[in-house]
């Protein structure tokens, strides 16, 4: 995103505080910092290793069983949902399709495949890969929340 739609954003926000605090008398706190920007192209936040890092935790705490399979060759149900979040959530932080394709060791229309249908899915609250892709946004959103203020302003400029 570009500054002046960061800015344009913030004074929005803002303004849409002030206005539900001087009408229902409610502390709102809303920051675009919590958004998930799709335009990280120069200043990605994590590294595609980083994000599969954040996808075998997750998928630690919640599905211990696939553990092992996590390296994406495999075409278990479970382990496919995870593929298919990790590629979506890369591409949303603005990786190139054949980035992700390399780093997955699949041919870029795989990559195309999973990006499509994890964004398809969710879009009609499919509950397992709606399940699996919130739990990674929340480890991502723990992970990046301990990043240092000043590398989360440099990302942000």
């Amino acid at each position: 995103m570009n500054n002046k739609r960061v800015e344009s954003i913030n004074n929005d926000l803002n303004n849409f505080i002030i206005f539900i605090r001087d009408k229902y008398n409610i502390k709102l706190n809303l920051n675009i910092n919590d958004i998930i920007k799709a335009d990280f192209e120069t200043k990605k936040i994590v590294t595609l290793k980083e994000l599969h890092e954040i996808v075998i935790i997750t998928a630690k705490k919640y599905d211990p069983d696939i553990i092992d399979d996590l390296d994406f060759s495999t075409r278990r149900h479970p382990v496919i949902n995870y593929a298919h979040c990790f590629a979506f959530i890369a591409d949303k932080l603005g990786y190139k399709k054949v980035e992700i394709a390399d780093y997955m060791d699949k041919n870029h229309a795989t990559v195309i495949n999973s990006i499509v249908r994890a964004r398809d899915l969710i879009q009609i609250g499919d509950s397992e890969i709606t399940t699996t892709y919130n739990s990674i946004l929340n480890s991502y959103r723990y992970y990046v929340g301990n990043v240092s203020k000043d590398v989360k302003e440099e990302i942000n400029t």
